[in-house]
């Protein structure tokens, strides 16, 4: 379920959807969306972005991997960049396995 405009503010309906979907409090998630916005003040993640984002966590990533493979698991409605509440489901998600 990925936001199809820019958002400034979370809603109450993205702080219910993030929460019931990850392990995060609704006041962890206003803080994170803070500090999301902060690195990201159009409130999306485009794919190079992502790419560069990824590459610093993991140098030796294929760029390719990354781009065709990687990003589309984040992308979840397919608009070419990930929004917050995107992003948020994968990381939650993510952190369960580690």
């Amino acid at each position: 379920m990925g936001n199809k405009s820019t958002k400034k503010v979370i809603t109450d309906e993205d702080l219910d959807y993030i929460a019931k979907h990850t392990a995060a409090n609704r006041d962890d998630i206003k803080a994170q969306f803070d500090s999301f916005l902060l690195k990201h003040p159009d409130g999306k993640i485009s794919k190079s972005e992502f790419k560069d984002m990824m590459q610093a966590c993991y140098p030796n990533a294929k760029a390719d991997n990354l781009e065709n493979h990687i990003f589309p698991m984040y992308d979840f409605n397919g608009d070419g960049s990930i929004d917050f509440q995107e992003f948020m489901i994968v990381l939650y998600l993510s952190l369960i396995h580690i």
